[in-house]
C-alpha cells in the first residue's frame, strides 16, 4: 500500500537505497549501506535520516503452544523493555548475513597460505580496514563504497566518522544501533546449516511471487487471498522437504540436516535406546494383580478356616502374616516398573527409594 511500485520486481539495491536516495522512499530495513551511502553521489538523503534498531513487538511466540501471546510479565518476555504508553515490548535484533569471513585453501602449498593469511591479516588491520569501513561520506558514487559495517572497535569511534564527513547525530545513531545489536541476549543470526541459502531462497520466491500476484498485479481476490497464502506455504514446504532429503540421502551426508538445526539451537536430543519399560510394563501389572489376587484369597482361606487342626497346627497368624508379605512383595513390581516415561524425577527417585523396603 505504502511501499515503491517496483518494491516487488526490482532488485533490493536499487529499490532500497536508490529509492531512498532520491528521496521517493521515506523508511525501509537495510543493512548499514543505507546510512554510509547516504551522502554518497549527490544523494539527497543524509540530512534528512534517522536510524534505530529493528522494531520488536508486543507479542512472543509459545513454543509450547506454537501461537503468539502478548508480553505481558518479564518471565514471559525476559528481552522485553517496558514503555508506560505500550507495555512491554520484545525485541531480536537481526544479525542480518552473520557477517564476513575469510579462508586459506589447505589444498595449496604452506608458502602461499602463509601469503594469504598475512595479506589478510593486513586487510582486517586497524589502519587499513578504516579506510573502507569507514568511508568518505561524500564519494563521487555509491558503487565506490563497499558493504561491509564496522567489524572493530576502533570502528565504533563517532568521531572518526565525523572526521569523513558524516553528521555527528547520525553516526552516533548508526553506532548504538551496532552495539546494541551486539549486546543483545536475544540477537538473532541467519540459519547456518547446510543447504540454508537454497532454504531461504525458496522462502523469498515464493513469497516474492505470492506479493507480486496479490499486491502489484491483483490478480487475487480478497476471498482468495486465504487459499493461495495457504498454497505458497504448503509449496514451500514441499520444497524445503525435497532438498533436505536430497542432502540427507547423499553418499557424503555424516550428520543430518534437522540434527545440525537442533544442535546449533541447543534443543538436540539423541535419539537413543532408553530401554524404557513401556512394553513389558502391563505384564509386570497383570502379574501384580495376580498376586494381590491370590494373597487375599490366601488369607480369607485361612481366616475361614482357622479353627480347623491343620490350620491351627501350622499357626494361622503365621499364614495370615505370609499372606501380606506377599501382597506386599508384588506390589514391588508397581514400582520397579517406573520410569521416565511415565513419572517425573522426583517420583522415579521416590520408586527407587521404596523398592529395597517392598522387597
Amino acid at each position: 500500500r505504502y511501499g515503491s511500485d517496483d518494491e516487488f520486481t526490482d532488485i533490493l539495491n536499487h529499490v532500497q537505497n536508490g529509492r531512498m536516495n532520491e528521496g521517493s522512499c521515506a523508511t525501509t530495513i537495510m543493512w548499514g549501506d543505507m546510512f554510509r551511502r547516504s551522502k554518497a553521489g549527490g544523494a539527497k538523503l543524509h540530512d534528512k535520516l534517522g536510524i534505530a534498531p529493528t522494531p520488536g513487538s508486543e507479542y512472543v511466540l509459545n513454543r509450547k503452544t506454537g501461537k503468539l501471546e502478548k508480553c505481558t510479565t518479564h518471565e514471559q518476555c525476559p528481552y522485553a523493555t517496558y514503555y508506560d504508553d505500550i507495555g512491554f515490548v520484545n525485541t531480536a535484533p537481526y544479525a542480518a548475513n552473520g557477517g564476513w569471513g575469510a579462508a586459506v585453501s589447505a589444498h595449496t602449498s604452506p608458502e602461499k597460505q602463509k601469503a594469504m593469511a598475512e595479506f589478510l591479516i593486513w586487510a582486517s588491520s586497524r589502519d587499513q580496514s578504516i579506510k573502507y569501513v569507514i568511508p568518505k561520506a561524500d564519494a563521487p558514487s555509491i558503487f565506490d563504497i563497499n558493504g561491509q559495517d564496522p567489524f572493530r572497535k576502533s570502528h565504533l569511534d563517532v568521531d572518526k566518522w565525523v572526521e569523513q564527513g558524516f553528521d555527528r547525530q547520525l553516526a552516533k545513531e548508526y553506532v548504538q544501533s551496532i552495539v546494541g545489536n551486539l549486546v543483545s541476549k536475544n540477537v538473532v543470526v541467519e540459519a547456518r546449516f547446510p543447504k540454508a541459502g537454497e532454504i531461504m531462497s525458496v522462502l523469498d520466491r515464493r513469497v516474492n511471487e505470492y506479493l507480486v500476484r496479490a499486491v502489484v498485479e491483483r490478480s487475487i481476490s480478497d476471498a482468495d487471498k486465504p487459499k493461495e497464502r495457504l498454497w505458497t506455504a504448503n509449496q514451500i514446504s514441499n520444497e524445503w522437504k525435497t532438498i533436505i532429503k536430497e542432502y540427507d540421502q547423499r553418499g557424503d551426508t555424516v550428520v543430518p540436516i534437522l540434527e545440525i538445526y537442533q544442535r546449533l539451537r541447543g534443543v538436540y536430543v539423541p535419539n537413543e535406546d532408553k530401554n524404557y519399560l513401556t512394553k513389558v510394563r502391563p505384564v509386570g501389572l497383570t502379574l501384580m494383580v495376580i498376586i494381590w489376587t491370590i494373597g487375599m484369597y490366601c488369607a480369607a482361606w485361612v481366616f475361614w478356616k482357622r479353627k480347623k487342626a491343620v490350620v491351627r497346627a501350622s499357626q494361622p497368624f503365621f499364614l495370615v502374616l505370609i499372606c501380606v508379605g506377599t501382597f506386599i512383595l508384588g506390589t514391588s513390581i508397581y514400582a520397579m516398573g517406573i520410569d521416565d516415561s511415565v513419572a517425573s524425577y522426583d517420583g522415579c527417585s521416590a520408586a527407587c527409594m521404596a523398592t529395597p523396603w517392598l522387597i
